[in-house]
């Protein structure tokens, strides 16, 4: 593919991108936490398709799973692996897809392109936005004035400053008049926010059908429920749009499993659907993941269960959610992992760590 956009360069004087130097190297490690490929690099993505980006001074290149090289540094830009394709900028401003051995893959003029997913990525023509195939081949001719890459077998576009949805052949499945759509893509509930003259209501993605826009504000589903604004007051539907909570609340957030968290003179208080209230006051809550919520209390972060109990001890300086049944973790020492019964699988004694992507997570150290 070849593609100008993303910024120009003279062909005869390479280009050095700035990058800050941070004075760490980074490294993988695996869920033992057994040094698998060493701290050579100044900086490296996740692993997606057996490949991860890593930058050797302004140029970069991918490393397998051990860490050998196979596709040397020589891009200003490198993107993970979707569909075996990844997006890069030589260093001549050209934007290419490649395969997993450094070659183009196909040739396309445009001046812009985004990432593969669902088997679709956007690329800009003459100021208008349309979708190809891993093959190259333009499935969705340049129409729109913007668009998004494809999530759940559909892409939001923009038209005349009006937004819709489209799936992966083109066909509309909301026409553009929306001031807003909205997908959460860490829910599993396949539903789209909408936004319409200043009212808010919902999109059921597998059934196709709607949920008026009759609400004056709300936030995207998330487990099966969605909190919704109805005149001043907060409640809680369910995929019918039937009220699970009513609009009595000040301030809610959906935590998932069933539980929301109510907002009370600056604490957080987690609720069910029929108002019980379980915990204490704490003075952050996130979300649930693999059954546990993050929390906080006396500026120290834990774990709780549905029933607002510490199942793993509010001790920590900053905590992720749980992944795969292992949890990141911030103490005064470094981050590192915890299991489900606050037990350090990985203890923090490093500089930084990311999640598990592939079996293997990236971790730096000082120089």
């Amino acid at each position: 593919m070849s593609c100008r956009g993303d910024r120009l360069f003279s062909r005869i004087n390479t280009p050095k991108e700035t990058y800050p130097e941070t004075g760490f190297l980074w490294g993988f490690m695996d869920a033992q936490g057994t040094i698998v490929i060493p701290t050579n690099f100044q900086e490296v993505r996740d692993f997606q398709d057996s490949l991860a980006a890593y930058r050797d001074g302004f140029l970069w290149g991918y490393i397998n799973h051990t860490g050998q090289t196979v596709i040397k540094p020589k891009f200003l830009q490198a993107h993970s692996f979707s569909s075996r394709l990844a997006r890069v900028v030589t260093v001549d401003g050209r934007t290419l897809y490649i395969d997993p051995y450094g070659n183009s893959a196909f040739d396309l003029h445009c001046t812009k392109a985004g990432n593969f997913s669902n088997n679709r990525a956007p690329i800009w023509q003459n100021n208008k936005v349309g979708y190809i195939n891993p093959q190259g081949q333009m499935v969705i001719n340049p129409k729109y004035d913007d668009g998004n890459e494809f999530f759940l077998g559909t892409a939001i576009v923009k038209t005349r400053d009006k937004y819709g949805l489209i799936d992966p052949f083109g066909k509309y499945l909301i026409k553009p008049e929306y001031d807003l759509i909205y997908i959460e893509k860490q829910s599993k509930d396949n539903f789209c926010l909408l936004k319409k003259n200043g009212r808010i209501g919902y999109y059921n993605l597998g059934l196709e059908e709607y949920l008026p826009t009759t609400f004056d504000d709300g936030q995207p589903f998330f487990n099966h429920s969605a909190v919704v604004k109805k005149d001043s007051l907060y409640g809680v539907i369910d995929r019918e749009g039937h009220w699970l909570l009513p609009p009595i609340f000040p301030e809610l957030m959906n935590l998932g499993n069933h539980r929301w968290a109510l907002l009370d003179d600056k604490e957080y208080f987690m609720i069910d659907r029929d108002g019980l209230q379980y915990g204490e006051g704490f003075h952050q809550i996130y979300r649930f993941s693999e059954g546990l919520a993050t929390a906080q209390i006396d500026q120290k972060w834990g774990f709780i269960d549905t029933l607002g109990e510490f199942v793993v001890k509010p001790i920590y300086d900053v905590v992720w959610p749980f992944v795969d049944g292992l949890a990141r973790v911030g103490t005064p020492s470094g981050v590192g992992f915890i299991d489900k019964q606050g037990n350090y699988v990985i203890e923090p004694q490093l500089v930084d760590i990311r999640d598990f992507k592939e079996g293997l997570a990236r971790f730096n150290v000082q120089e």
